[in-house]
């Protein structure tokens, strides 16, 4: 009987990471296997979406985030907002304040509230994965796909690997978390040779804190052997309760060192005031919505700026990320990697050492992507970037069950 595809989202493997030996068992089932570095794609949030699809950002409509749609965003009903009377610069969007002073016991107690009943619609999300300034907030719409991916069957009219297997009258198997949890949810999923796919995306921590300390930090070489020896204990578990598994291991970014962090708090106090475009800094992005004269303010700004390039027209439509809406942004300034934008809306003023970025390529940003198995004997593919990850794993399910035609 043939094994499911397993996919495992290794979080910011990078392949700089694998070349100076910091995942030696990873490392190990290269020969075995086949062994690319990726050049990722020009998305924030439009990566997982662009794997599961297999479609570009301007095709799904997923590139980040927060997207513009002031009728749309669970902001507007938001209690918290009467805060913007106190202070309107004070409050990020779950009810922190920005200068990390205490907040007052009823605001404490407001905050409780909304988390545990959920009342602003998703937005506590904004909690774990970042804050927006609560008086700019009711302007944005969460665009990001929520819930499991096991229960996307399709994304914006495109079939998922979830909706393929379910075709394929096959079960399937999402998990985010970690390794020693996924095992205990497997150890309960039954026979795992009947799936069709089983999808892990973990190692959430090495991301997190490669941010915090640099990817050429000894804390992050430290931390990779450690996830590496996760995986070490992992996939042969795995393997011996489904034989035949084809494996799909990948990362969907790497990170690259920080020596820059560019000021954009002038813009951010603008908008807040309303005196200036509206603005969202997503770390190695600057977006901003207004009228002619006040993007044009914008553009007078940020052009000529160390590491920063304003994009065109047709440098977001080479990239597959122009939206002809433009509901994530109607002028898109980027940072070169080693530059980040501050404040942003994932960690306001705090300093980071490491991060991300889908721009430009460079060796410490390209992720990592393994792929071996009796599914991909033959296989002729040879991935470039991130949608092509979804062309293996496809093609391998089809192949493992026999099946030649699907919708």
């Amino acid at each position: 009987m043939s094994g499911p595809i397993v996919m495992m989202m290794l979080d910011s493997l990078a392949d700089a990471y694998v070349q100076r030996g910091d995942a030696p068992y990873f490392q190990s089932r290269i020969p075995d296997g086949n062994y690319v570095s990726l050049k990722s794609i020009f998305a924030f949030e439009g990566i997982m979406a662009a794997v599961i699809t297999g479609k570009w950002p301007d095709d799904t409509g997923v590139f980040a985030r927060f997207a513009y749609g002031p009728s749309e965003s669970v902001q507007r009903l938001n209690p918290l907002r009467a805060l913007n009377l106190v202070d309107k610069h004070a409050y990020y969007a779950d009810g922190e304040r920005r200068d990390s002073r205490q907040n007052f016991p009823a605001v404490k107690a407001v905050r409780k509230l909304l988390k545990k009943y959920w009342i602003t619609g998703g937005f506590n999300n904004l909690t774990p994965y970042g804050r927006l300034p609560l008086a700019l907030a009711h302007y944005f719409r969460y665009s990001m796909i929520l819930g499991a991916y096991d229960q996307t069957l399709q994304l914006a009219g495109y079939q998922t690997l979830f909706g393929l297997a379910d075709q394929l009258k096959k079960p399937k198997f999402y998990f985010y978390g970690k390794l020693g949890d996924a095992k205990c949810r497997l150890e309960q999923a039954g026979n795992l040779n009947d799936y069709g796919i089983i999808f892990i995306h973990t190692w959430s921590h090495l991301d997190t804190e490669g941010h915090n300390f640099g990817p050429e930090a000894d804390e992050i070489r430290q931390m990779t052997r450690d996830c590496d020896t996760e995986l070490s204990q992992f996939l042969p578990w795995l393997e011996t309760r489904a034989e035949d598994a084809s494996c799909v291991l990948f990362a969907d970014h790497g990170m690259h060192p920080v020596h820059s962090t560019i000021d954009v708090g002038d813009l951010v106090t603008q908008a807040i005031n309303g005196e200036g475009a509206l603005v969202f800094v997503d770390s190695t992005a600057v977006r901003a919505w207004g009228t002619e004269a006040q993007i044009e303010r914008v553009r007078t700004r940020m052009t000529g700026v160390d590491g920063v390039q304003i994009l065109a027209q047709s440098d977001l439509e080479a990239r597959r990320a122009y939206f002809p809406s433009h509901e994530y942004g109607e002028l898109f300034a980027v940072a070169a990697p080693g530059h980040v934008f501050a404040p942003d809306y994932f960690v306001g003023w705090d300093l980071r050492k490491g991060m991300h970025g889908y721009f430009q390529d460079s060796d410490w940003l390209r992720p990592a992507l393994l792929w071996y198995g009796p599914a991909f004997h033959g296989n002729s593919i040879t991935p470039k970037n991130m949608t092509d990850i979804h062309t293996l794993a496809e093609s391998a399910m089809i192949l493992k069950t026999g099946e030649t035609q699907r919708a």
